[in-house]
This record gives C-alpha cells, structure tokens and sequence, in this order.
C-alpha cells in the first residue's frame, strides 16, 4: 500500500515538474521586425524592438520585452509590455524620445519618461 502512494507521489511530481513552462528571459522568442520611429525630423535611425519572454497561452497572456535602440551605440530596455498594455516611443525635439506605457482597455496612461539621444549613445549600453 505504501509502495503504490510512494509511486502515485513520484508520478504526480514528475508531472507536475514537467508540465511547469520556464519562463525564459533570454530574449531569444523575437515578435517583431523593427519598426522605425517617425518623429520629427530625428537625424538617428530609431527601432524599437520587441521579444515576448511568456506566453500564457490559452489561459494567460504574453509578456513582452521592449527596447528602444540605434542598433550601432545604445539599446535601452524600456519594460515589460502585458495583453492589456502598451508601450510606444514618439520624437520630440528633435533629439528626445517620449516612451509612455499605457492601459488598452481604460486608456490610462500608466508610465511616461522622456530620454535625450545623445545621453543614451553617450552612455552606450546595451541593456
């Protein structure tokens, strides 16, 4: 009797160890091709790009990963992107982003930060 709960009890967690889904932050599930930046005139070349790090599947939604980059001197991670959120960058003046995160369905602006294009190449990390 003991040896069958023993088994039922390695049965149940193997299955349960293989069934959990690792949750990988390598960046390596690329979603999107790049997508330049219209902006106002901006002398650099700006991509934002896109790596979904979970999908949920059918039960859950996916995560995405999101970076602004030149793709020369600076990538910057900008957050982690939900179903029910949206993160998107727009020029200003002609050498600063804005990158704003917000809700889609209350249409809350949730987050907002300007960046200077200069400081980040200055900085040259890549993130």
């Amino acid at each position: 009797m003991i040896i069958k709960y023993k088994f039922l009890l390695i049965t149940l967690m193997a299955m349960l160890l293989y069934s959990c889904e690792n949750v990988d932050y390598s960046k390596d599930d690329y979603v999107s091709t790049f997508k330049p930046i219209n902006g106002l005139n901006l002398k650099d070349n700006l991509f934002i790009e896109r790596y979904r790090i979970y999908a949920g599947g059918v039960l859950g939604g996916d995560v995405e990963t999101v970076y602004v980059t030149d793709s020369l001197s600076f990538r910057k991670y900008l957050g982690k992107q939900f179903d029910d959120e949206m993160i998107d960058v727009v020029a200003i003046r002609y050498q600063s982003i804005l990158v704003y995160k917000f809700n889609l369905h209350t249409n809350k602006l949730l987050n907002a930060k300007i960046y200077d294009i200069d400081e980040l190449k200055k900085e040259g990390k890549f993130e």
